[in-house]
């Protein structure tokens, strides 16, 4: 297609496009040649050991270097949106989630400031017991990060966006 031809038809009519023609199978093909291996300095043909031992190879992905296993795009007002749901929840608020992100994060925000009022701290907002220490030390990062951003912008509304556009960049640069 011609470039007009995709802007004209807008992000989510290409994207379907994109997934109807995406071919079933890719192949990609090495060379036979030797390299150093860094960590250990000895010799190796990686498409000759993949091919006696029938084993594949995978880049580091501090290696990457093609579109296709370096390309994730992470749509940031979905990102925003689920992370608004998910804090929520994790302070034990009803909210639906299909609520506007703009409502959903004038809860959150709610919550954060009254808690803060009554109790001096964010320390013990989220009610729901974490489901693993990933989910409790990521609770003990947001209420850092909102406390953090809270001194340089005396705003909670302020804050909690801003830790979110932080979460985000931070997780897309993984």
């Amino acid at each position: 297609m011609k470039l007009n031809a995709i802007q004209e038809m807008g992000y989510d009519e290409f994207a379907l496009r994109s997934t109807m023609n995406m071919p079933s199978r890719l192949y990609r093909y090495y060379p036979d040649v030797a390299s150093n291996e860094k960590t250990t300095g000895e010799t190796v043909n990686y498409s000759l050991q993949a091919l006696e031992n029938n084993t594949v190879f995978l880049q580091s992905p501090t290696e990457f270097d093609d579109v296709y296993d370096s390309d994730i795009h992470i749509d940031y007002l979905e990102y925003e949106h689920l992370r608004l749901t998910e804090y929520c929840h994790r302070c034990g608020l009803d909210i639906d989630a299909n609520q506007s992100t703009q409502d959903i994060g004038n809860v959150l925000v709610k919550a954060l400031h009254e808690h803060y009022i009554a109790n001096g701290n964010l320390e013990n907002v989220f009610t729901q017991i974490p489901n693993s220490k990933i989910e409790e030390l990521s609770n003990k990062w947001f209420v850092l990060a909102v406390i953090n951003e809270l001194y340089k912008t005396f705003d909670f509304g302020k804050a909690t966006a801003s830790v979110l556009q932080i979460e985000y960049r931070d997780y897309i640069s993984i």
